[in-house]
């Protein structure tokens, strides 16, 4: 029988076992459910009327109704892999609830688990942040992509510049190697074809700093996201 991956557990279980990890170190309950609301945005009566239920860890976190924007400030190693990069979204929240009640173990104080550095404001601020490389090609995408989403809201979402209409359409950002361009798992596998020349996996389309930015190719692919996301 193949085993379960973590968004497939019962959510209940997961956090229980976080829960005993926190209390054999003398951490309370209520800090966990911190962590939890503090980074998905639900609020305490939510989060247990959740987790009395059958729903999923996997749902849990697809469910969120606000992810944190300053869940990007959660970094460090945790189960052997460090936590900022890791580039899918939903498994590093995962990662980051592992990490925050395990510097709840360790002693911090919940007020330093809860971040509380600034994060940037808008999208202006967001790139005004990043390097000078970072920047020329956060530039040219934010510039290709409203474009061809004229009438899609610019925001910052899972700390991220993203456009959205009614729901999340198309995200980019900067990493370390590459800027990421994450339209979902649908619009890579439209797109494979004119992708195959760029490391892509699961929705999400890395493109190295050195290569030259495919500018109208992302505007196609915003402009399906745009009519299919």
């Amino acid at each position: 029988m193949a085993r379960k991956t973590v968004f497939e557990m019962n959510a209940r279980s997961v956090y229980e076992m976080l829960v005993q990890k926190a209390e054999r170190k003398n951490r309370k309950q209520e800090e966990v459910d911190a962590v939890y609301c503090w980074l998905l945005g639900y609020s305490a009566d939510q989060l247990k009327d959740l987790l009395v239920t059958e729903i999923t860890y996997g749902e849990l976190f697809r469910n969120a109704p606000s992810v944190n924007r300053k869940y990007t400030a959660v970094t460090g190693v945790i189960c052997g892999i460090r936590v900022e990069e890791i580039e899918d979204v939903q498994m590093r929240l995962v990662r980051c609830v592992d990490k925050m009640v395990d510097e709840l173990a360790k002693g911090k104080k919940l007020e330093k688990v809860l971040r509380s550095d600034s994060e940037p404001a808008d999208v202006d601020e967001y790139i005004a942040l990043q390097g000078e490389t970072e920047q020329k090609c956060l530039t040219a995408i934010r510039k290709t992509i409203r474009e061809a989403l004229p009438d899609a809201k610019e925001i910052l979402s899972y700390g991220m510049p993203t456009y959205w209409r009614d729901r999340n359409l198309i995200h980019f950002a900067a990493q370390k190697k590459h800027i990421g361009i994450y339209p979902g798992g649908e619009a890579a596998e439209v797109f494979a074809e004119q992708l195959k020349n760029y490391d892509v996996s699961k929705g999400t389309i890395r493109i190295p700093y050195s290569a030259d930015l495919p500018l109208d190719l992302i505007s196609e692919i915003a402009g399906w996201c745009g009519k299919n996301n």
